[in-house]
């Protein structure tokens, strides 16, 4: 005869605040941008001005790495615009970042438990060489998605 014994478990909430520099933004789009060219063809942080083929145009104080480029000075406000591989395009304002990585250190994604914990101890310990590209690029899509879809 086999007995099933149950363990009951309890979830409780922690909350955490994060105190996130503009500076550690910037780097953020920086490895999103190394990590998300797969899926991501264009992702513009600010009002990047555009030439009618798509080329920045000069006199812009801006940076970009990979896929993605961002003005040096945003706001929380500031738009985010993602062109996907499907060709889809999306918007966002750099706030809906925080409610990303939010999401993830609270269990509310599908992201892993790793990653998770690289996120929660990088903006923890204000350390974002924790986050390498790959884990940019799931911040990413979570905030695009609302879930992990490539990779």
């Amino acid at each position: 005869m086999t007995t099933e014994t149950t363990e009951k478990t309890f979830r409780c909430n922690v909350n955490y605040q994060f105190d996130i520099s503009l500076e550690d933004l910037r780097d953020l789009f920086c490895t999103m941008g190394q990590g998300s060219g797969y899926w991501a063809d264009n992702v513009t942080v600010g009002d990047i001005e555009e030439d009618e083929d798509g080329y920045y145009l000069p006199n812009q104080d801006y940076e970009h790495e990979g896929c993605c480029a961002w003005l040096k000075d945003l706001t929380l406000d500031s738009p985010i615009k993602i062109e996907d591989c499907e060709e889809d395009k999306h918007q966002f304002k750099v706030k809906d970042v925080l409610t990303a990585i939010e999401k993830i250190v609270s269990g509310k994604t599908n992201l892993n438990s790793y990653d998770c914990g690289q996120i929660f101890e990088a903006f923890k310990d204000d350390n974002l060489g924790l986050i390498d590209a790959s884990i940019a690029d799931s911040i990413l899509q979570i905030m695009t998605y609302n879930t992990l879809v490539y990779g």
